[in-house]
């Protein structure tokens, strides 16, 4: 199995997150992800600015997501994969991006942040991960 290099020590990709998340994964494997991460499908159409209907038609391969959507989702991947460093995952990722966060976030809810100012997303996220 190979190894990646996180935060000076090697653990391999199978410990950190999912293989539908993983960098290389297609987009929806990575919305599936997200899905069964906890996050309902309504919820993620609007996170993405999307209708459900089109993150079904993503799944079933009859449609393909522009390309600052692609972003998001991968904004929504990076985010996930920094909490699962932070000791959340599954579930509790998922209740931590649809909950209202202090911080640079200023009592807005993760989902809502996202696809327009992503790095106050990723600061949060990263002072827990970090202790900032």
């Amino acid at each position: 199995m190979s190894k990646v290099r996180l935060r000076q020590e090697e653990v391999s990709p199978s410990e950190k997150e999912p293989a539908s998340l993983g960098a290389t994964a297609p987009t929806p494997l990575r919305v599936q992800a997200l899905i069964d991460l906890g996050i309902e499908l309504e919820e993620l159409a609007e996170a993405l600015a999307v209708n459900p209907a089109t993150i079904r038609n993503w799944l079933k391969g009859s449609a393909v997501p522009r390309r600052p959507t692609v972003r998001s989702v991968d904004d929504l991947r990076r985010a996930v994969i920094l909490l699962s460093e932070a000791g959340i995952t599954g579930e509790k990722a998922a209740q931590w991006l649809r909950s209202r966060q202090g911080g640079p976030l200023d009592n807005d809810r993760p989902l809502d942040v996202i696809r327009e100012d992503p790095v106050r997303v990723i600061a949060t996220i990263r002072g827990l991960v970090f202790d900032e």
